[in-house]
C-alpha cells in the first residue's frame, strides 16, 4: 500500500463541491496539502476533477482537485461510518496549505 506525502490532520469542515459548480455539499473527514476526505452522500466518479469551496471559521478556501478513490457508506454500522470520495488536491490558495500547517498544532499545550 502507498504511503501518504503529507500528514493528514482531523478536521470537520463543510463543503460544496461539484464538477461543474458547487451543487453538492459534504464534511470534511481530514485535510493535508495534498489531499482530504469528504463524506458526502452524493460522491463524484473516481478520476474527476472537481471545484471545492471549504469553509474554514475564518475563510473560504477554493480548491480544484481530482477524486482519487470513493468509499461507500455503511448503512447498518452503529458508527456512523459515511460514505465519501478521496481527493487529489491539483490547486489550492497559500491561505489553505498555511491553514492545514497551523491547524497541526491546535490544541497542543
Amino acid at each position: 500500500m502507498r504511503q501518504r506525502l503529507e500528514e493528514r490532520v482531523s478536521k470537520r469542515l463543510m463543503v460544496s463541491f461539484g464538477d461543474a459548480g458547487f451543487d453538492l455539499v459534504g464534511i470534511t473527514n481530514n485535510i493535508s496539502k495534498g489531499g482530504l476526505f469528504v463524506e458526502t452522500h452524493k460522491p463524484v466518479l473516481s478520476n474527476r476533477e472537481i471545484n471545492m469551496r471549504i469553509a474554514s471559521s475564518r475563510n473560504v478556501f477554493t480548491i480544484k482537485g481530482e477524486v482519487r478513490w470513493l468509499k461507500e457508506a455503511v448503512e447498518e454500522s452503529n458508527d456512523d461510518s459515511n460514505g465519501g470520495m478521496g481527493i487529489k488536491i491539483l490547486e489550492a490558495p497559500i491561505e489553505y496549505f498555511n491553514y492545514v500547517e497551523y491547524s497541526k498544532y491546535d490544541g497542543l499545550s
